[in-house]
């Protein structure tokens, strides 16, 4: 990803290209990890968290290797484009999960 050094000054001056990636990924992993340990029941919530940490690393590894063949079959415009739709499908099936959530009557700052 190529950004004009305009861009980058605007967002502090003294950031690179390379250190813009972990911008957009540290707040996802927060709001992961966050849900899972809410949704864990409490005496499993350090094997959820080992899961989500291991299914991180597969996945990541998963989408090196799959975008590593099709930059060389196809090209980088491919790949990004390839990721672009599996980000989006990613998100419509979380949103699903997250819409079949039922609604708690009872929330910790509501006055009881």
């Amino acid at each position: 990803m190529r950004l004009a050094r305009s861009n980058l000054a605007e967002l502090g001056g003294s950031l690179t290209e390379n250190e813009l990636h972990p911008l957009a990924l540290g707040p996802t992993f927060v709001a992961l990890y966050s849900a899972a340990g809410d949704l864990a029941p409490p005496d499993m919530a350090a094997e959820t968290q080992s899961w989500i940490g291991a299914f991180m690393a597969l996945g990541g590894s998963a989408g090196t290797a799959i975008s590593g063949l099709v930059t060389q079959k196809s090209g980088p415009g491919t790949a990004l484009a390839l990721a672009a739709i599996a980000m989006a499908a990613a998100s419509g099936l979380a949103r699903t999960a997250i819409l079949r959530q039922p609604v708690l009557a009872h929330h910790a700052n509501s006055p009881t």
